[in-house]
């Protein structure tokens, strides 16, 4: 009887075997040099992200600096609170304190835009309030009407240039201390006035500032605002009216006036306090939306 023994390995098997081995170190090479990469590529990007972050931070000093001090604020009211807080760390809001020709203007803005964008605008802006020194401005509405022919020139948004859909939206109260009549301009932006009996928004001009849909010779309405002693004005931008939170709705103008309302017998800066705690109570987890600009006043 004849028994048969095992053959070796087949040439075919230990050319598999080769093949198989040369392949897991080629893989495995592969995998350390994308590690590599990737790290590199990692720490080059957080770099990148470190040397933004610190530029944005300046930029946001030069932003700050642009905006009225306390001083300046105390000039023209006894009791007021100031809730001025970017979605960025730049962003597209502005307010200012204006005097001119012994007036004195309080003023919101509320430039297209948030982060970056809405902050360079405010630098235009910026320069654009402080040539108002040179200007003979008697009037919200003259302001607002300097205001869009300066943003038409900065932008290039006249005839026979190529059209920017950058602007803002503005609205600004004369204050007075011997009158009982205060005058205010608006473009695209309410203000709210509360008294002892009722509680009413008021608005003005529906165009905006610097816009190509806004007219190069268009005159912004002065519109008068009969007020008493205890009275409250409220200036705000949207990012507070349009800010979702709650089920999924936007905070409202409603909204706005009975958190306004609920705190009214308060000084201004517990109303301050208590409204934001309101605020961001009903944001919950809802994303921001955009920058938010609220000023109260005590008349």
């Amino acid at each position: 009887m004849f028994s048969i023994s095992s053959a070796n390995s087949s040439p075919n098997s230990l050319i598999l075997s080769s093949s198989s081995s040369t392949f897991q170190k080629t893989s495995d090479n592969y995998a350390n040099n994308l590690e590599i990469t990737v790290n590199e590529r990692t720490k080059e990007l957080k770099e990148v992200n470190t040397l933004l972050t610190s530029s944005i931070d300046y930029a946001s000093k030069i932003q700050k600096a642009f905006l009225p001090n306390k001083v300046e604020i105390k000039e023209f009211c006894d009791d007021f609170f100031i809730y001025h807080d970017q979605r960025d760390i730049v962003g597209g809001d502005f307010y200012s304190i204006i005097k001119q020709n012994n007036k004195i203007y309080v003023a919101v803005f509320d430039c297209a835009g948030h982060g970056v964008p809405g902050a360079l605008l405010t630098m235009i802006l910026g320069s654009a309030l402080k040539s108002i020194v040179n200007e003979n401005i008697k009037s919200p509405g003259q302001l607002l009407t300097y205001l869009n022919n300066f943003f038409k020139e900065a932008l290039s948004n006249t005839e026979g240039y190529e059209v920017s859909e950058d602007g803002l939206d503005a609205i600004v109260l004369e204050l007075s201390k011997e009158s009982k009549v205060y005058n205010y301009a608006s473009a695209g932006m309410a203000l709210i006035l509360i008294s002892n009996q009722d509680s009413n928004i008021f608005k003005g001009d529906r165009k905006g500032i610097g816009y190509s849909s806004t007219p190069t010779d268009y005159k912004f309405t002065n519109f008068d605002l009969k007020v008493e002693k205890n009275d409250l004005i409220y200036l705000y931008s949207d990012g507070i009216t349009d800010q979702i939170g709650g089920k999924g709705i936007s905070f409202g103008n409603k909204r706005l006036i009975n958190a306004l309302e609920v705190n009214k017998n308060l000084i201004m800066s517990e109303q301050k306090n208590n409204f934001i705690e309101f605020f961001l109570k009903y944001k919950g987890n809802h994303k921001r939306r955009d920058d938010i600009t609220l000023i109260g006043i005590k008349v």
